[in-house]
């Protein structure tokens, strides 16, 4: 918020008997009566979008890598990174997680529209089933409905959306937890922020190799073949060790 050219951070926004209250990092330069102006922080407005579009291709995904049981169980959306809880009876596997990732993404790249509409329940519940209400049941006679085309996914979802999946630009599931039994966490960066980690990831593959003395695409060989040098120089330590101790031993046999 803004007034008389100072700028005042809105912590939180709530309402209360119909009446819209912004709470403000510094509430004494203003005081009844005053009139202020609000901009929005579009940079911090498109990654929530992002992310809150991004949750919904992710869940999709998800749901058609493992099985309908895929439901959802929890979700965050943060300006870095994001989370969705899915149920699965058992831990992801890398192959798992990589065809989420891509399917994901496939979406993204298809630029699929993303209908934002409200409609009466018992009509959104009798067209969708009860499979809308994955991020919990919401109140109210109408419900705001949340539609990937395609039917790749929907749901009753009060979140800020993109108009187009293409806006997301990009996906990264950048880690997985066991969460608790039967709930899969899938942790991803969206947009500006998943091209960040993927170049963070490709620095520390870049050092690795320069520390390997190994071109990039031959890291992997290169780490095995050290692991199994590291393995026989071990060996041989262990041997020479054993060797000594039994001359060691032999000598003071000798002594004795």
């Amino acid at each position: 918020l803004e007034k008389d050219g100072g700028q005042m951070q809105v912590k939180e926004v709530l309402s209360v008997e119909g009446v819209i209250l912004h709470e403000v990092d510094d509430a004494t330069r203003v005081k009844a009566g005053d009139k202020v102006k609000g901009f929005i922080d579009w940079e911090r407005r498109m990654a929530l979008m992002r992310a809150h579009t991004a949750t919904h291709l992710v869940l999709g995904a998800a749901r058609r890598v493992l099985g309908e049981h895929a439901w959802q169980s929890g979700a965050q959306k943060g300006v870095e990174t994001s989370r969705l809880d899915v149920s699965h009876y058992k831990r992801l596997t890398r192959e798992q997680v990589e065809e989420i990732e891509r399917l994901a993404n496939m979406v993204v790249w298809e630029g699929r529209t993303v209908a934002c509409r409200w409609m009466q329940r018992d009509e959104a519940e009798s067209k969708y089933g009860f499979r809308l209400y994955q991020g919990g049941v919401v109140p109210g006679k109408n419900i705001r409905i949340v539609e990937v085309e395609g039917g790749w996914d929907v749901e009753a979802c009060g979140g800020t959306h993109l108009a187009n999946t293409s806006e997301a630009g990009l996906i990264k599931i950048v880690n997985t937890e066991r969460v608790q039994d039967g709930i899969e966490r899938l942790i991803y960066a969206v947009g500006p922020y998943a091209l960040k980690e993927v170049q963070r990831r490709e620095r520390s593959l870049m050092e690795v190799a320069e520390a390997l003395g190994a071109p990039i695409d031959k890291v992997v060989e290169s780490i095995h073949n050290t692991v199994e040098n590291a393995r026989g120089m071990r060996k041989q330590l262990e041997a020479l060790q054993q060797a000594a101790s039994m001359q060691t031993a032999e000598a003071l046999l000798a002594e004795a």
